[in-house]
């Protein structure tokens, strides 16, 4: 993998797969930052009024323990969910500054049904009406493989014009392609909770998104949650190298 001032180094495949068996998602997020003049428990109780029948269910998360006005001189946490409601099979996760569609760990059930939440949610959005201005448009997937992760894709680390492997060694990558970002994280230390089991192994972490001057929420919402999976989905892939990409047996 190449690039240079940030330009898109993936070759994309010329065919991407629709499943790959077994599946490394691990969580998956479609996520809005936001502006509002309105106080986070007024947004909890103007959004859960639009949610509770199909995700009846409420639960806070630690950083709700967090004073509000600590969160909000801290970047690391003003944009940190709250609380969640909680489906059978999807999680809505919002803070103050942020709201986004999740599904619950390992149960990825494709971008159909995911996209038919993040449509859902929009819906709720526009009717719960708190929302000034969206500032981020966004859709992460973070992959878990239970090997190094290194040997299997396309990038290459460099020491003194050779191949440098570590058994910790992780990286950050990020580039533009058209009004999108990605953000491309790899690490081979990882360690991941699977069925109360700690797993380590590397995580395949691809973050894309859109800035406000983007997108309008509203209009085209579901539109660029759908340009920025297909990205997400062109860099996964096109980082797979062919012979680890055929051993996950990929359906077309």
């Amino acid at each position: 993998m190449t690039g240079i001032n940030n330009a898109f180094p993936i070759q994309v495949p010329d065919r991407l797969p629709t499943r790959i068996d077994p599946c490394p998602i691990l969580e998956a997020i479609a996520e809005v930052r936001f502006v509002t003049a309105v106080a986070e428990e007024v947004i909890l109780g103007m959004l859960y009024a639009e949610v509770r029948e199909r995700f009846p269910d409420s639960v806070k998360l630690p950083v709700a323990s967090i004073p509000l006005e600590a969160r909000a001189s801290n970047p690391a946490l003003i944009h940190q969910p709250a609380v969640q409601f909680h489906s059978r099979e999807f999680l809505i996760q919002v803070g103050s500054r942020v709201v986004g569609i999740a599904i619950k760990p390992k149960q990825y059930l494709g971008w159909n049904r995911m996209r038919t939440e993040i449509e859902y949610l929009l819906e709720a959005l526009k009717k719960a009406a708190f929302i000034s201005e969206a500032e981020r448009l966004a859709v992460r997937y973070i992959n878990f493989f239970e090997e190094d992760v290194y040997p299997k894709i396309e990038v290459e680390v460099l020491l003194e014009g050779k191949p440098y492997r570590a058994h910790e060694m992780a990286i950050i990558s990020t580039f533009k392609k058209g009004a999108a970002t990605a953000r491309l994280s790899v690490a081979n230390n990882a360690v991941a909770k699977i069925e109360s089991r700690a797993v380590p192994g590397s995580i395949l972490d691809i973050d894309v998104w859109f800035s406000s001057l983007d997108f309008d929420l509203f209009e085209q919402g579901l539109e660029k949650f759908e340009e920025a999976h297909l990205l997400l989905k062109q860099i996964f892939f096109g980082l797979l190298r062919p012979e680890f990409l055929a051993s996950l047996n990929p359906k077309y």
